[in-house]
């Protein structure tokens, strides 16, 4: 959502069909399945063999590398999560050969928040939830997040 505000034209990814349709009513301009065919080649043929110029990663682990390959000369991959792993497989080559800048982000700044409230006061930002949970069920919301059954965010209540 933030993406397209800001005028960015989107391919997101997923291995699941139903995220994949979720992404797609959100506005993604181009989604690709990775249980179907390989990341990296079809973002590399939808940037016209040109290469990507912004990623966004929350996933690490296995995505690590092909997100890589997929970058443009001068891209900027933007690493914000890892509920694949925390320590993914590293082609360096991509990174050097391709001068790439590899930038973490967290958005937990006091500054990022406040943004984000106000996008969303303003109705140009909707707040993704995937399911509530009581927080006497917080083994199920854990599990559900282990085994990655989720799209959106997982919200405990006291």
């Amino acid at each position: 959502q933030i993406a397209k505000e800001i005028g960015a034209r989107t391919i997101c990814v997923s291995s699941r069909a139903e995220s994949l349709e979720q992404l797609t009513a959100l506005g993604s301009d181009h989604v690709i399945n990775t249980s179907k065919e390989d990341f990296s080649r079809a973002a590399w043929k939808l940037s016209e063999k040109k290469g990507i110029e912004v990623c966004v990663n929350y996933i690490g682990g296995e995505t690590w590398v092909p997100a890589l390959r997929a970058m443009k000369p001068g891209g900027r991959v933007v690493t914000c999560g890892a509920s694949a792993g925390f320590d993914p497989q590293t082609d360096i080559r991509y990174i050097w050969t391709r001068e790439l800048d590899i930038l973490g982000a967290n958005g937990w700044t006091e500054d990022g928040i406040a943004w984000l409230l106000e996008r969303i006061a303003a109705g140009a930002l909707e707040p993704v939830i995937d399911s509530v949970f009581p927080l006497s069920e917080i083994q199920e919301a854990q599990r559900k997040l282990e085994e990655r059954r989720i799209f959106g965010k997982v919200v405990l209540q006291p």
